[in-house]
């Protein structure tokens, strides 16, 4: 069976907004995730640019897609620009990776909690009964090797979409051009 490679980030935005239509394409063909590592380790609160950068692009996520947003993270929060220990935890997470990649867009963008803060992401895993370590060589080697692929492959934007090493997807599309286009290209049933 084919399977298409979905490079994304579990803090990014644009790839919250792409969950209904990752999901109605994950019903009908097998799907990897690779992480794409939006923003690497940090341990200072996004400074007040990023703030408003970020929450513009939330602002238009919302606005193009429909997926609700809870903003109380930027009062309750101070939230980092810092993607990494989410993507070494959905790494580390195995088969259950892609349960955790929800479970986190869920509480980042529609609980307002604090996914940037490691603590936050090994709090969410353990709702799921996951005892991840998330600067264990292997979950640091894993996002690294994910990270490569990535660049292999060209990918710059997300989420993506990249089957037999061909880019299909870069960056957000409405479900029904993007669907209608990967049945024709014959990766849809």
């Amino acid at each position: 069976m084919r399977t298409l490679a979905y490079v994304a980030d579990p803090l990014c935005s644009w790839c919250y907004g792409f969950r209904p239509t990752l999901e109605r394409i994950e019903a009908r063909v097998r799907v990897r995730y690779v992480m794409g590592g939006l923003a690497p380790d940090a341990d200072q609160a996004m400074d007040p640019a990023t703030r408003a950068y970020v929450q513009r692009a939330w602002d238009a996520v919302e606005a193009r897609t429909g997926q609700p947003f809870d903003r109380r993270l930027w009062t309750e929060a101070s939230p980092r620009r810092s993607t990494w220990p989410a993507c070494r935890a959905v790494l580390a997470a195995g088969e259950r990776g892609p349960e955790l990649f929800r479970r986190l867009q869920e509480a980042f963008y529609t609980e307002a909690r604090d996914a940037t803060d490691p603590r936050v992401v090994l709090d969410l895993a353990a709702e799921l009964g996951l005892d991840l370590d998330l600067d264990a060589p292997a979950a640091r080697e894993a996002l690294a090797s994910d990270l490569r692929q990535r660049d292999a492959w060209g990918v710059t934007g997300f989420p993506a979409l990249v089957g037999d090493g061909e880019v299909l997807m870069a960056g957000w599309e409405p479900a029904e051009t993007l669907l209608s286009r990967l049945a024709a290209a014959g990766w849809l049933p």
